[in-house]
């Protein structure tokens, strides 16, 4: 299976593409309910009118767009710009406006005197909206590297942020609702249905709004019930789009098997000195653990939080145990960033010189954003997954506190046994 890019940090869509966290982060009433309770998904403007002209006319074989059609399409793009819908919340309807104006440009070629009127026209946006201009400037970037014919456009449902407004999809006590994993659904099931959008490559098209959903997923707990739920949608969506199969049953599998709440997965492999060991060799401790690699930028930034946890937790001699997969693809370089960052916690090296993220650990958690952390529990249970930095930490110190209770619980049941136990032998010897 092709595996989609790996994404570190969200950092695909937001630096490559152009605004995409910044900009269009604050959907005003995207999703509403209706009187009767039912989900109804509101899209914005940008993408459920017809602005433009069907992308495939501008389909010319790769040559240079003709003039005719190019001052049709930037009229186009100002009156979708200047359009009341788009005034009254530029930084989001504008971008997706700029977004499928970029996306008719990547199918012919743009000349010189082109890019000169749409640079000349961005730098009137710039006047305009200054507060946009990160968005703007992206946009104008973009363009530039679509001046030449391109393989591949960046679908609209990549460019809109399905939970910048959900603070209300957030489980609280850590379990979901029914409603909200309903809600979920709704507002992914929603980018399927933008018009005139066609999935042509659904892995590469869908791969941001997934990710996105499964990171939602991820902060709570599901019920049978509703992991049935979201695994039957995403078997619909095999029926409907069979080229997706693969990556669905991946998803499918994350969300019955890797989720809070599930049983970890008995993990094996050979550590950076080449000495096998298994996850489950951890269990009665609480794990923190940690795929990672020098490569990655947002994985380095975790490095201080897990040395204090190192001294953290080894001053108390608590039965916390940090474990690491690493997936650079030279071993010396894992050895010399442990020495370096005094990262002593023991690591499983899952790195290859074909694909070092594609390593057989990396694979069987189906990891594809780093870093990528779970917390698992001392009975082998996952209860977080995702958390970073000082969130990381206190979860723990929560799952320490709850083992505590529960440790001293059972102590106190066990000394109320013996006690029976004393009490019953003394009334024996009573009556004898």
């Amino acid at each position: 299976m092709k595996r989609p890019l790996v994404i570190t940090a969200i950092a695909l869509p937001s630096l490559v593409v152009g605004g995409v966290i910044s900009d269009a982060a604050n959907w005003p009433d995207l999703f509403a309910e209706n009187p009767d309770g039912e989900i109804r998904v509101e899209l914005p403007a940008a993408v459920t009118g017809t602005w433009l002209r069907p992308i495939g006319d501008y389909d010319n074989g790769g040559e240079p767009m003709d003039d005719a059609l190019f001052d049709e399409l930037m009229t186009a793009l100002d009156v979708a710009l200047t359009a009341p819908e788009t005034l009254a919340d530029f930084g989001n309807e504008g971008n997706l406006h700029l977004t499928n104006f970029s996306n008719r440009l990547t199918i012919a070629e743009i000349t010189e005197e082109q890019q000169e009127r749409i640079s000349t026209y961005l730098d009137g946006l710039l006047e305009q909206y200054p507060e946009h201009r990160h968005m703007i400037e992206q946009r104008r970037i973009l363009i530039r590297f679509d001046a030449s014919p391109a393989a591949y456009m960046w679908p609209l449902m990549n460019e809109i942020n399905l939970f910048s407004d959900a603070a209300h999809l957030e489980p609280e006590g850590g379990s979901y609702e029914d409603r909200q994993i309903e809600e979920i659904l709704a507002r992914l099931d929603a980018m399927f249905n933008i018009p005139g959008e066609p999935i042509e490559d659904f892995e590469a098209d869908a791969m941001f709004p997934f990710f996105m959903v499964m990171h939602m997923l991820e902060r709570g707990t599901l019920t049978p019930e509703q992991t049935e739920l979201v695994v039957s949608y995403f078997e619909g969506l095999k029926e409907e789009y069979p080229d997706g199969a693969e990556f669905l049953d991946e998803k499918s599998y994350v969300v019955e098997n890797l989720m809070p709440g599930k049983v970890a997965p008995n993990t094996i492999g050979k550590d950076i000195d080449g000495v096998e060991f298994a996850l489950e060799e951890y269990r009665g401790n609480i794990v923190v653990l940690i795929f990672t690699g020098q490569w990655c930028g947002p994985c380095r930034w975790e490095y201080p939080y897990q040395r204090a946890m190192l001294q953290i937790y080894e001053d108390q001699d608590q039965p916390v145990v940090l474990l690491g997969v690493n997936s650079d693809e030279v071993l010396d370089t894992v050895h010399a960033v442990k020495e370096r960052e005094r990262l002593s916690y023991r690591t499983w090296w899952d790195g290859h010189e074909d694909e070092n993220t594609g390593g057989p650990i990396a694979t069987q958690w189906k990891v594809e954003g780093w870093p990528q952390i779970y917390i698992i529990d001392d009975l082998g249970v996952i209860r977080h997954a995702g958390k970073r930095g000082g969130d990381m930490i206190t979860a723990v110190d929560k799952l320490l506190e709850e083992k505590r209770t529960r440790d001293y619980a059972s102590s106190m049941q066990v000394e109320v046994l013996e006690l029976g136990d004393e009490v019953e032998g003394v009334e024996e010897a009573g009556k004898g």
